[in-house]
């Protein structure tokens, strides 16, 4: 069932900077997550030489489920048939909740691992693919590149990681942080195809050797985090050719 309310206020700057401001962290942060496991621990995550994680959310994931966050199962399955074609070798690993649709073609471990064998099945993979939530985040904190289909209901500049490719939509209403309802029939997700999710994912595997980019920002006592507009993140792709709406 979906999570009860209608929005959010929409945040000015990173989710993680706001969160170490109230807790009254000051100077050089880095705007990242960090999860810790032994090597005993994270080796337990590989199931193949080549694998890659998946999560497909759907509407009876999880009380916690936003409707503006879903990318299209059938679309996620189209993705996964799509790079198996094209690359046999690797294995598809699905992870998240039993509630979540399962994908033909996929090792099942939909609500199979717990949070750290989850970690360490993330910590093995090459790249994860979904969408905007905690596993996105998960997979950062174990240093595992991403491909993120946001849309426009949330900007990777708000809740993201410039080390991954991140599937922006710029609507005009674009980012509202309105948790179900929509008035354009989720419209930034639609404009996300298929093929957008492959390039991106061809373009994580290129950049596999490198080390992941760490976002930064200094927070000083005075620092005001109201920005006159949004900004973009480095690792976000436009994908609609829309000017983006400011509320500043």
């Amino acid at each position: 069932m979906p999570i009860a309310g209608a929005y959010e206020v929409p945040p000015r700057e990173h989710i993680l900077a706001i969160l170490c401001r109230t807790a009254g962290v000051e100077g050089l942060v880095r705007l990242r997550p960090w999860y810790f496991h032994d090597a005993i621990e994270a080796t337990a995550g590989r199931h193949a030489p080549l694998q890659i994680a998946v999560q497909s959310a759907g509407d009876k994931s999880r009380e916690s489920w936003m409707q503006n966050k879903v990318w299209f199962h059938d679309r996620m399955q189209r993705t996964v048939d799509g790079f198996v074609a094209r690359h046999p070798t690797y294995r598809m690993l699905q992870i998240g909740t039993e509630e979540d649709p399962l994908l033909n073609g996929v090792e099942d471990l939909r609500g199979k691992t717990t949070l750290r064998q989850t970690a360490a099945v993330l910590s093995q993979s090459l790249c994860f693919v979904g969408t905007s939530g905690f596993l996105a985040h998960l997979a950062r904190a174990v240093d595992c590149r991403s491909v993120i289909v946001y849309g426009g209901r949330e900007h990777a500049w708000q809740s993201g990681y410039s080390c991954n490719e991140n599937l922006e939509t710029r609507m005009p209403c674009a980012p509202c942080w309105l948790w179900h309802d929509c008035d354009f029939d989720n419209q930034c997700m639609r404009d996300i195809a298929v093929q957008d999710v492959l390039n991106a994912l061809e373009r994580v595997l290129a950049r596999h050797a490198e080390p992941l980019e760490v976002d930064q920002i200094f927070l000083a006592p005075s620092d005001e985090p109201e920005p006159e507009s949004y900004p973009t993140t480095p690792g976000s792709r436009k994908i609609a050719n829309l000017p983006p709406f400011c509320l500043g």
